[in-house]
């Protein structure tokens, strides 16, 4: 299960520069096109849980849902083609958007 984010703003910090934070203060590394946060969990499954919505996943038939932990071993470059490719027959509860950002 991916839960959206909460509400994304700014905050003036202690280096007096602007940085991206939470409602609540935590650092955050991007917005959403909804205007929340980009979550953890969103970013793991490599997606955006669209409008606020709860997204549920299945991992289809190949029983992998592209996760890192899945794939022990490989390089990096191997690794996102592995996770790339389980994610091809996952279910998803609503349509998703897929994040035009990556994260390593």
């Amino acid at each position: 299960t991916v839960f959206a984010g909460q509400a994304w703003k700014k905050v003036f910090a202690f280096s007096l520069k602007w940085i991206e934070a939470d409602a609540n203060g935590m650092l955050q590394l991007d917005r959403d096109q909804d205007g929340t946060i980009h979550t953890y969990n969103e970013e793991e499954y490599h997606l955006t849980a669209p409008n606020r919505r709860i997204v549920f996943i299945s991992a289809g038939p190949d029983r992998l849902f592209g996760l890192p932990e899945e794939f022990p071993g490989l390089s990096l470059d191997a690794l996102e083609d592995a996770r790339d490719e389980a994610r091809l027959d996952n279910i998803y509860s609503i349509p998703i958007v897929i994040p035009s950002h990556s994260y390593p």
